[in-house]
């Protein structure tokens, strides 16, 4: 089954891009003080809400639009108009922090790279995208060392360096694709209005699904910013991305499902999809648990009192795992609306608690709201979609990883017993090694055909 292997690929990049944004966070997180740190973070996150209100829904909405060769030219130029209006409003809005400018001239920059990775992706091509984030990461590693003397201001540049190299290798790789959507914009404008307008209909329900699941994810250290200390953004943008390697998998295996729903829908490949995903991310929470305070202990010693906020978000990110993928199938179905009323509703619920929860609790209020949050999103798209009874376990399975965290010095004795119980309970089916097996076996023939042609 093409795909495959190119979800493998993604899956290997993407690691090695979170490994490499660890090293980044290591780094950034010792060479700038908490009060800069924090200052560049909650901008980010600022940049990063908007952003997704700019793009509306590109790539994902993009990628089934361009599957079923629907017109992409008048989305593409009404989109740019905007995001050249969003960069001049941001600067306006944000004068009063110049040295966050170079982050807001990027709009532009990274709509064309979502055009690019969605075509990308059409083609079964999503690894290269993958690829590409570890350039990223190493332009604002690289950029983040030799400007730390700039504080704020250097470590902004960093990023947004990162955003534009990014770009314009994405740009040449689908040079031809870009080529094609940039002739002729003013006629692309006028002539087919009624094109933008039919993709506006799925685009706004799919920003609003993206953002949704922005403010579950990585969006809430924005309220964190506006009603507790930098300090704290600084240690929850420290423990949030460490808790992120578990998303990894369901990103990776959505990419494939994104593109096979797309083309038929196929609800017995989401069940698939969402039990090999859930026990997956089950598995790397228990083995991220177990190594924490080694972790921590080499790379991030300042920060030795966020293990038990990584154990709390843990739980958040298993369960997205899982229901990830159905909104992903959702989206490939054009039919993000669908979802929306979950997530939406599991958003504003996560901002609730946020606002009760972090003037009492502080860091444990907002991992405690992102948690319930992601609980509530699962149920009520599990159930909404009739597979909830087909997953119930998952709730108990979850159960293992408080137990992890509370298990101190037996913390390695819980990996095998998990294991066991998600075979007994047939999230792990022996066909699961056959597909691996093959898909490995694939991979090495296509490597070995490669080295006989050289």
């Amino acid at each position: 089954m093409t795909g495959k292997k190119e979800t493998i690929y993604a899956g290997i990049f993407s690691l090695s891009s979170k490994i490499i944004a660890y090293f980044l966070l290591l780094v950034i997180a010792n060479l700038y003080i908490k009060e800069s740190l924090g200052q560049v973070m909650f901008i980010l996150s600022a940049f990063n809400l908007i952003l997704i209100i700019t793009v509306l829904g590109v790539p994902d909405t993009i990628i089934p639009w361009i599957t079923k060769k629907k017109d992409t030219k008048s989305i593409y130029h009404s989109l740019m108009l905007f995001s050249i209006l969003t960069t001049t409003i941001t600067i306006i809005a944000f004068h009063n922090q110049k040295w966050a400018y170079p982050i807001f001239f990027m709009f532009p920059f990274i709509l064309t790279t979502r055009f690019s990775q969605a075509y990308l992706h059409t083609k079964f091509k999503y690894h290269y995208s993958m690829f590409l984030g570890i350039i990223y990461t190493l332009t604002v590693l690289l950029l983040a060392i030799l400007l730390k003397n700039l504080n704020a201001l250097g470590l902004t540049i960093a990023y947004a360096s990162g955003y534009l190299i990014e770009s314009l290798i994405q740009v040449y790789l689908t040079r031809e694709y870009i080529k094609e959507i940039l002739k002729d914009p003013l006629s692309n404008l006028r002539i087919k209005l009624s094109t933008f307008q039919s993709y506006f209909k799925k685009g706004i329900a799919t920003t609003l699904l993206t953002l949704s699941f922005a403010i579950l994810g990585r969006i809430d250290s924005f309220i964190l910013g506006t009603i507790s200390t930098y300090e704290n953004v600084a240690s929850y943008n420290i423990a949030s991305p460490i808790t992120n390697v578990i998303t990894l998998i369901p990103i990776s295996i959505g990419l494939f499902l994104l593109k096979r729903t797309s083309e038929q829908e196929n609800k017995k490949l989401l069940k698939k999809t969402i039990r090999i995903s859930f026990s997956a991310a089950l598995i790397t929470a228990i083995i991220l648990i177990i190594f924490t305070n080694i972790i921590l202990k080499i790379l991030f010693p300042l920060y030795m009192n966020i293990t038990p906020y990584i154990a709390i978000l843990a739980i958040g990110i298993v369960s997205y795992s899982a229901y990830y993928l159905i909104s992903i199938y959702l989206i490939g179905k054009l039919k993000p609306e669908r979802a929306l009323l979950a997530i939406s509703l599991s958003a504003i619920l996560n901002i609730i608690l946020d606002l009760i929860l972090i003037p009492r609790f502080g860091l444990y209020g907002i991992c405690i709201a992102t948690t319930i949050s992601h609980l509530t999103a699962l149920s009520i798209l599990l159930f909404q979609n009739k597979i909830g009874k087909k997953f119930l376990l998952i709730y108990p399975m979850l159960a293992i990883i408080p137990i992890t965290y509370f298990a101190g010095d037996y913390k390695i004795v819980v990996l095998p017993i998990s294991l066991v119980l998600l075979y007994l309970t047939r999230f792990i089916k022996k066909e699961d090694f056959n597909i691996i097996k093959d898909t490995i076996n694939e991979i090495r023939n296509k490597h070995k055909t490669t080295i006989h042609k050289l």
